[in-house]
């Protein structure tokens, strides 16, 4: 038998292995909800996808009267716009599943965000370092909404860039910083 010194402790492994497993599960659920979630069927989805429709026949920013979710802002339904045209010979599902699968794996970056204000806190606790993100990773709002057509998600992680621009901007301020900041709360 190896000595009891070899054999490594539950925190060792959960610190070592833990991050990778981490994020491989939390992409495979969201990808997992992608596929069997019905995205029209989300709240407002027949609304969102319409946006998405009119953004992709029109490549116009429509009037916020002119449908039930047009009020909007319009980064999200033109990127689903471009997911449409970029995939044109698919099935028009598939389409948005694509797209929807695109910004729910964008939701990783709340993880990474929160990986780095905890790193700078709290630099010698890497199992703090792994909980925090995880549970940020498997929040239930996050994964059940994944498969949701909806500009939520999409903003939700402009927000999280902008806060980790403002962090940056706040350790050394300068002029380009200070412009990232101010574009990514713009953009969420």
């Amino acid at each position: 038998w190896p000595p009891a010194t070899a054999v490594p402790d539950l925190r060792t492994l959960a610190t070592r292995f833990g991050p990778v497993a981490v994020v491989v599960l939390a992409i495979a659920v969201r990808l997992h909800n992608v596929a069997v979630f019905p995205g029209l069927r989300a709240p407002d989805g027949f609304g969102h996808f319409t946006y998405i429709w009119h953004m992709a026949e029109t490549w116009r920013v429509p009037l916020a009267t002119s449908g039930w979710s047009f009020f909007h802002p319009p980064l999200y339904y033109a990127f689903m716009a471009a997911v449409w045209h970029l995939l044109a010979d698919f099935d028009p599902i598939a389409r948005l599943q694509v797209g929807t699968a695109l910004v729910s794996l964008l939701g990783l970056l709340h993880a990474a965000v929160s990986l780095y204000f905890i790193r700078r806190r709290f630099p010698g606790e890497k199992l703090l370092q792994l909980v925090v993100p995880s549970l940020l990773l498997f929040l239930p709002v996050q994964l059940y909404s994944a498969g949701y057509l909806g500009n939520e998600a999409l903003s939700a992680v402009l927000c999280s860039a902008s806060l980790l621009a403002l962090l940056r901007l706040l350790e050394k301020p300068s002029d380009s910083r200070a412009a990232l900041l101010g574009l990514g709360f713009g953009l969420g």
